[in-house]
């Protein structure tokens, strides 16, 4: 029993819909924020687009651990750095 592993692609699926559902809780939770700092449209297509581009990356990725947890921080850094621009857009004005 111990020589068995998780098939590579339910893996690589399941991490990259993990990381949709906290982002799609994130924006959910978002209308609770100030109405400053609520997600606009834009902000959903730029969202849509790292979490796209992140989960194939996740996905090709699959092979390789290290290959596939850089894919997974990837998307996260980018997506965290979007987040912060948006509140110091924000502060600015």
């Amino acid at each position: 029993m111990a020589d068995e592993e998780v098939s590579r692609l339910f893996l690589s699926c399941f991490v990259a819909s993990n990381l949709i559902v906290f982002y799609l809780c994130l924006w959910l939770y978002s209308f609770y924020n100030r109405r400053h700092l609520r997600f606009n449209g834009r902000d959903l297509r730029a969202i849509a687009i790292v979490l796209l581009l992140g989960s194939l990356g996740i996905i090709l990725c699959r092979e390789n651990n290290l290959s596939l947890m850089s894919a997974f921080a990837l998307t996260n850094v980018v997506k965290f750095g979007l987040l912060e621009w948006k509140l110091q857009r924000k502060k600015a004005l």
